[in-house]
């Protein structure tokens, strides 16, 4: 049988695909919380014999997001002060400060590892919260 490839499932999607072909899981380094896989061997498409095992590494997802926001085009304020934060395995990062305009866009690509939140404080009071993934 083939050895399917397996890299940035999680480990019950890996579990299943090898359990499908008969094969089992080895060796697992790495296993915890919101981890996927970041290495198997054997590699995908080696033949093994069913019944045989694979080994998995995991590690942190890496994630990356397109994150968007608008300022209230209804504000009372001409101009506001625009402050973006993620927060992930890493700590929290300002990742975008700027003063913008009533109705002014914001479109950023945002990476993370693991779990991630993203903040938007406008005019320092929490405007928008969202998290990642989003499963």
């Amino acid at each position: 049988v083939e050895v399917p490839g397996l890299l940035k499932l999680s480990p019950d999607q890996a579990h299943a695909q090898l359990a499908e072909l008969g094969l089992l899981s080895g060796t697992e380094d790495g296993l915890g919380r919101d981890v996927v896989v970041i290495a198997q061997s054997p590699a995908p498409g080696e033949q093994v014999t069913v019944g045989q095992s694979v080994n998995l590494t995991y590690g942190p997802r890496v994630l990356t997001v397109i994150f968007e926001y608008t300022v209230p085009a209804d504000s009372d304020l001409p101009n506001h002060q625009v402050e973006i934060f993620k927060e992930d395995l890493n700590g929290i990062t300002r990742v975008f400060s700027e003063k913008m305009q009533r109705g002014q866009d914001v479109k950023l690509t945002i990476n993370g590892t693991g779990r991630m939140k993203v903040t938007v404080k406008d005019n320092g009071t929490v405007t928008k919260t969202e998290d990642y993934p989003q499963d």
